[in-house]
């Protein structure tokens, strides 16, 4: 937690690496389904951890590991930040992820932020930016998913994602 939580212990912890975490890691085999669900601010292919950068590059390559490891079935990444989809762009095809982001590869979601003169309703600054409106949708979902009439495919909960944040164009790669 806190000042511990780095981009390096991050890709240990998906990798296993318990000497490099320095403490608990997935511990998942090939029989195994994961889910990845990343949430911060970010930039074009970069993801911010507190204030340190994890490149996209590092990213795919510890998704890569695991792959090569076979720590997973199917690996289920989302990420909900500015510039999200700038971070999942290129991430192989081979590798049996499916990847959501908030955002496309092409737009940020920072022209929607307050700080940045958006986020208003009628003229009414709201004080927030359309990834949250992604985020929420998520959860939302997920609220849902212990009742077995509302369960979703993946496939179906993007598309759910999708006409909800219309204007962040959320961004689906499989």
């Amino acid at each position: 937690t806190g000042a511990s939580v780095t981009p390096e212990r991050i890709l240990a912890v998906l990798t296993g690496n318990a000497t490099a975490a320095g403490g608990k890691v997935l511990q998942s085999g090939p029989d195994d389904d994961v889910f990845v669900y990343f949430m911060s601010h970010g930039d074009e292919k970069v993801f911010h951890v507190d204030k340190e950068p994890l490149h996209a590059a590092d990213l795919h390559a510890a998704f890569e590991e695991m792959h090569a490891k076979k720590m997973y079935k199917q690996l289920v990444f989302h990420i909900e930040s500015c510039f999200s989809g700038t971070v999942i762009a290129g991430l192989p095809d081979n590798l049996g992820i499916t990847a959501v982001s908030s955002v496309n590869d092409t737009i940020s979601s920072m022209w929607n932020c307050p700080h940045f003169g958006g986020g208003t309703v009628h003229g009414v600054n709201m004080h927030n930016c359309l990834t949250g409106v992604f985020e929420f949708s998520f959860f939302n979902l997920v609220g849902h998913s212990g009742d077995a009439t509302k369960s979703l495919t993946l496939g179906e909960e993007y598309k759910a994602l999708a006409a909800e944040t219309t204007k962040v164009s959320p961004w689906h790669q499989q």
